[in-house]
């Protein structure tokens, strides 16, 4: 087995693969009827068809699609004792394919097909319906569209004479289109028609022409018309497709993982070093080959003048992009496109140019989004994708939505919320941004915070600064064990200073060390990269301990300078207990890549800055934006009050101010937890005012944080629940007589005590 090189085991792979999924097909046919026990000889395919013969739900052709998506995320590999073994493989990871569950492609495709079946009144009109999926796999999708299509057909007069099985023959020698890069999956996908048809005198010959091995965005619109020339030339009636969801570009972590796990915790030199000390030639040599073959199809796609698109698009290249620019121009006037996307493609900025597309092509007739929070897929459980629904030519007149939906059965539950393209252009801004919007009580209020500026316009146009890049700089950080060792100690300024050493070194902030307010919310005990422990403090006893320190000197060469300023965690999530992590960032620490912070000359701008970013206003609007990463360009078209009065700009900023005071000096956890909350309710309370909110639709807005329970709960019979607080603040700033002076007066911290605390600061406080 040493003897193996990568290229044998992946060509031994795809030799278990195809063997695998010719059994699953031959006892398929065999289970069906189509062909005889008798006449197979592979031991494999009788076992499979004795197990199959147990299976009578018709899901078969469904569990043998999935079963070879499965086969795709193993690979071979040779251990360290010669040993052949099974492992993960880094193809899902890489190419973002993963198998669309059978509910979804029902609620996928029977709307499409009922939009494009309504005419169809005669068999000659029925083979003009010509439907396509351009990613096909294993058929998922056409599978789908030929049952519905046939249900649908059989209950009409005009096809009484027809029978299922003649009806399915009729739609997949006529209707049926695929093209895929993967032969064992175009095979597996004919099989799986063949047997779904089960008539044993049908030779799918016509179905053998329509469906082609091919890579179906690096080909030319050409080769397209040479593949299908009774169908490209005038367009698909129906596309449907769940394209690959990943980036173009290599991914070292995902390539390497599978072969040893431990990368998976590192990153930056760190990553680098052991990969150099722990991998072999050979495997350095595939790594070379897969960049080598990921830039130049990147690059090919780039330079193509199909696709125009995309050339606007900023960031690295999205293959969704291209699957669905290519798509649009595959559809045929009035055709109808349903595709399985990233979020991206409704709130990204680098698909701006995408929805453009989409909306001067045609109607976005229908969008249904989900929270993969039930696991649809084998993906993050806050990650987002949408099911859209497209028809080419029609004009846009705004967008029929349903969103947060975490299981499919759900869609049919959920509130459909039309936005009009007046919504969107006042919303969603330059961008063309569709926003998560569940309910007509949540479109009116954002209809109502967007009546006046924005962040932008309000900050004169700011923006954030990335001071570090984590992997590209981290050849010059020291891990804080090191820099303990050689004697470095913190001094009351912040900065670190050693005896032994010339030098002085600065805390490097990375994200989970700054929460609202607080800079010192976490702090690092010890590991690498995922794998990392970080401990919160008791409330009121935060220090800063960070992973890594740099040089002094080295930052002041990267443009650093010595200056509290407003930074936030990049990363972060829409159903977290909050989604802006705001804080001031001490003078003498430096942020990573993952801590951008404000550039303003003016300290009130950075305290103004945060008092709006840590609001539950702002931080509910972002919520319609954000997947797993506040983007910056979020920012810019995030809402600001119409009119601020000096009076309103003093008290936010001070207050703002005095809470981030609060993390410089040692309190009881109870003062610190009580007076944090007393002045939170107290700027929430005037943020909502400035936006008109009105004490309904303050409720209807905290229904979004799971950790606003009863605060008695939290803090004991002397704490009151939030709403009733917010109701009290917001009345006593109406009244014009809020002031920083009075926030006492209005209600004591120890009745605001665990109004706003975190999760891990109710437990602390609870024990």
């Amino acid at each position: 087995m040493k003897s193996f090189y990568p290229e044998d085991l992946s060509s031994l792979h795809e030799l278990a693969v195809a063997s695998t999924m010719n059994a699953a097909v031959n006892a398929l046919m065999c289970t069906k009827g189509l062909i005889s026990l008798d006449d197979v000889s592979d031991k494999v395919t009788k076992k499979l068809c004795h197990e199959f013969s147990t299976i009578d739900d018709g899901s078969l052709p469904e569990k043998i699609s999935a079963s070879l998506e499965c086969l795709r995320g193993i690979a071979l590999k040779v251990n360290k004792r010669g040993d052949l073994i099974i492992t993960t493989s880094p193809e899902q990871r890489q190419k973002g394919v993963y198998f669309t569950p059978v509910e979804l492609a029902i609620a996928m495709l029977r709307p499409a097909l009922e939009e494009k079946l309504k005419n169809v009144n005669s068999i000659e009109s029925l083979r003009k319906v010509a439907m396509l999926d351009p990613a096909a796999g294993c058929g998922a999708f056409l599978i789908t569209a030929l049952r519905i299509t046939v249900e649908v057909l059989s209950g009409r007069q005009e096809f009484a004479m027809y029978g299922n099985i003649e009806l399915m023959r009729e739609v997949a020698d006529h209707c049926i289109y695929g093209v895929d890069i993967d032969p064992v999956a175009i095979a597996t996908t004919h099989a799986l028609i063949v047997a779904e048809v089960g008539d044993p005198d049908w030779e799918a010959r016509q179905l053998d022409k329509h469906l082609k091995v091919g890579d179906s965005i690096s080909v030319s619109i050409e080769t397209w018309e040479k593949w299908f020339p009774d169908r490209a030339a005038y367009g698909f009636e129906l596309i449907v497709t769940n394209p690959p969801w990943s980036k173009l570009r290599p991914l070292k972590h995902e390539f390497f993982e599978h072969i040893d796990a431990n990368v998976r915790r590192l990153q930056g030199t760190a990553l680098g070093v052991y990969l150099e000390r722990n991998m072999n030639s050979l495997i350095h040599e595939e790594w070379g080959k897969y960049v080598d073959r990921t830039m130049v199809l990147s690059n090919r796609l780039r330079a193509s003048q199909e696709y125009i698109v995309n050339k606007k698009s900023s960031g690295d290249p999205d293959l969704y992009k291209f699957f669905t620019e290519r798509s649009v121009r595959l559809l045929a006037y009035d055709g109808v496109a349903a595709l399985l996307l990233p979020s991206g493609i409704l709130r990204a900025q680098g698909s701006t140019p995408l929805r453009q597309l989409l909306f001067e092509s045609g109607e976005v007739a229908e969008v249904t989004e989900y929270i993969n929070k039930n696991k649809i897929f084998d993906i993050h459980s806050m990650y987002r994708f949408t099911s859209l629904l497209f028809i080419k030519g029609k004009g846009f007149r705004g967008v029929l939505g349903k969103f947060a939906s975490t299981l499919v059965n759900e869609i049919n539950e959920k509130p459909r919320v039309f936005l009009d393209s007046n919504f969107l252009n006042a919303v969603g801004g330059l961008n063309k941004l569709i926003p998560e919007v569940r309910d007509k009580e949540e479109k009116a209020i954002l209809e109502k915070l967007y009546r006046g500026g924005n962040f932008s316009d309000a900050f004169g146009g700011f923006v954030f600064k990335r001071e570090l890049d984590m992997t590209n700089d981290s050849s010059n950080f020291v891990e804080a064990k090191d820099a303990i060792c050689q004697g470095f100690k913190q001094e009351s300024d912040g900065r670190w200073v050693s005896d032994r050493a010339n030098e002085i070194l600065l805390p490097v902030y990375e994200g989970r060390m700054v929460h609202q307010y607080d800079h010192k919310a976490k702090y690092y005990l010890e590991g690498q990269g995922r794998s990392a422990k970080w401990s919160v403090p008791m409330p009121g006893k935060g220090v800063i301990m960070p992973h890594y320190f740099v040089n002094e000197a080295y930052a002041l060469k990267r443009g650093w300078r010595p200056k509290p300023r407003a930074g936030f965690c990049e990363i972060s999530g829409h159903a977290n207990e909050r989604t802006i992590l705001g804080a001031l960032i001490p003078s003498n620490a430096i942020c990573g890549n993952k801590v951008p912070v404000l550039k303003s000359s003016s300290l009130d701008d950075h305290f103004l800055w945060l008092a709006f970013a840590n609001s539950l206003v702002i931080d509910w609007v972002m919520r319609r934006w954000v997947s797993t990463t506040i983007n910056q360009f979020y920012w810019r078209n995030i809402p600001f009050p119409a009119v601020l009065s000096t009076s309103d700009r003093n008290f936010l900023i001070h207050s703002s101010q005095a809470l981030c005071d609060l993390n410089n000096i040692e309190f009881s956890s109870r003062y610190w937890l009580g007076k944090r909350s007393q002045l939170r309710i107290a700027i929430d309370s005037v943020v909502f005012n400035l936006f008109g909110i009105t004490s309904v639709e303050r409720r209807k807005m905290l229904e979004d944080f799971d950790i606003f329970i009863k605060s008695e709960k939290k803090g004991g019979e002397r704490s009151k629940d939030i709403l009733a607080l917010l109701d009290i603040y917001a009345t006593e700033h109406l009244k014009g007589e809020l002031t920083v002076e009075k926030v006492d007066k209005i209600s004591s911290p120890e009745k605001c005590l665990a109004a706003y605390a975190n999760k891990k600061h109710i437990e602390m406080l609870v024990s």
